[in-house]
């Protein structure tokens, strides 16, 4: 099912982790500093470079140790996140809380799509679980 993803313990899922951090940081960073009328900080560039590679080597550590359902699912989430946040930051009447609010809601969507993932993870782990079962009581009996 998800054949296009790399093979478990493989070294391209850090690539792709150094993908999605260039991907996420530079989706915060534009949207701070075009979108928001108040900018960025030099100072806080770092600080969103690290919680940009934070997330994103969180969420391909799960596809790495072969949890294919939170990865796609945080995946999901993370891309979710990112729009919800530039919706958040082009919404018209600026109340001056909108960096604080697009930021919230930011990572409220990545722990949204990483619950999720877990739940998929477990009910898949239940599917796998009860269809051997289930074909070793047809051999036994």
């Amino acid at each position: 099912m998800f054949d296009f993803l790399p093979e478990k313990h493989d070294k391209k899922w850090f690539v792709l982790a150094l993908i999605y951090s260039v991907v996420v940081f530079a989706s915060i960073y534009l949207c701070s500093q075009f979108l928001l009328s108040s900018g960025l900080d030099p100072k806080e560039v770092p600080g969103i470079a690290i919680v940009s590679v934070a997330i994103s080597f969180i969420i391909c550590l799960f596809g790495f140790f072969n949890a294919r359902w939170l990865f796609i699912c945080s995946s999901g989430g993370l891309f979710l996140a990112i729009c919800m946040m530039i919706m958040i930051f082009l919404e018209e009447g600026k109340t001056g809380w909108e960096d604080v609010i697009g930021v919230i809601s930011f990572y409220l969507m990545v722990l949204l799509g990483i619950g999720v993932g877990i739940v998929a993870e477990l009910i898949a782990f239940v599917m796998r679980r009860l269809g051997k079962g289930g074909q070793n009581r047809n051999r036994l009996g």
